[in-house]
């Protein structure tokens, strides 16, 4: 029989699991894991399901190792410009080479802050000004 140990307790003496007794929202009478505070056997049976060939994709998708194949994307993903739209959509320039693709930047219509005119920004956040009045701006400071 495991003796109980509650949460605080357990974290004071740096152990992995803790146990209440009391059942977890599925019924299991065991042990729980300081970190995430977690069942047991709810991990287990999580673990267990999600290596079957025919889990549900949710299960599996944390489990699945990240393999190398000739159709995956390298390098960034970027969307081809579009007509202006008002400014309204953004779009994310995807980092391929992550797992899952994480977004560096978002392109899109920016309005120049100096002649107002559109233009299609590279990163939304950080360019402003179009290329014409950027240029002009570095001439005067010669």
């Amino acid at each position: 029989m495991t003796t109980l140990v509650t949460l605080e307790d357990a974290k004071r003496q740096g152990l992995v699991r803790y146990f209440t007794g009391e059942p977890c929202k599925h019924g299991h009478v065991a042990e729980r894991y300081v970190n995430g505070r977690q069942c047991v056997v709810c991990d287990r049976e999580w673990n267990k399901a999600s290596r079957q060939p025919n889990a549900p994709k949710a299960a599996r998708v944390a489990r699945e190792p990240v393999m190398a194949s000739a159709s995956k994307a390298y390098g960034f993903s970027e969307p081809k410009p579009w007509e202006w739209d008002g400014g309204k959509r953004r779009e994310p320039v995807l980092d391929m080479d992550r797992h899952p693709p994480v977004a560096v930047r978002h392109v899109g219509w920016r309005c120049c802050m100096r002649c107002a005119k559109p233009f299609f920004s590279e990163d939304v956040k950080a360019l402003r000004i179009c290329d014409g009045c950027k240029g002009a701006s570095t001439a005067n400071l010669g």
